[in-house]
């Protein structure tokens, strides 16, 4: 698990962004979620959400920012 001053976090998020080209799409990002937290991430459209997941996915490289995450696989190949 990753300490966050003394609390467990799953996801932690740092300064995240990302470029294409000159577009910003993601401009310091920032957000920890704890064990056991639901986490809603709303905004209006084209404001970066979908690259945020993909990054914490995995299927987007982020452009700059620290990203940590511990999931775990569950019984059924889902995260538990």
């Amino acid at each position: 698990m990753i300490r966050n001053g003394g609390k467990p976090s799953m996801v932690k998020v740092e300064g995240l962004r990302k470029r294409f080209g000159s577009h910003t799409t993601l401009d310091g990002v920032s957000f920890r979620v704890a064990p056991r937290e639901i986490y809603s991430y709303l905004g209006p459209k084209v404001t970066g959400k979908i690259t945020t997941i993909r990054i914490l996915m995995g299927l987007t490289h982020r452009s700059e920012g620290a990203l940590l995450k511990r999931f775990q696989e569950g019984r059924n190949g889902g995260c538990s």
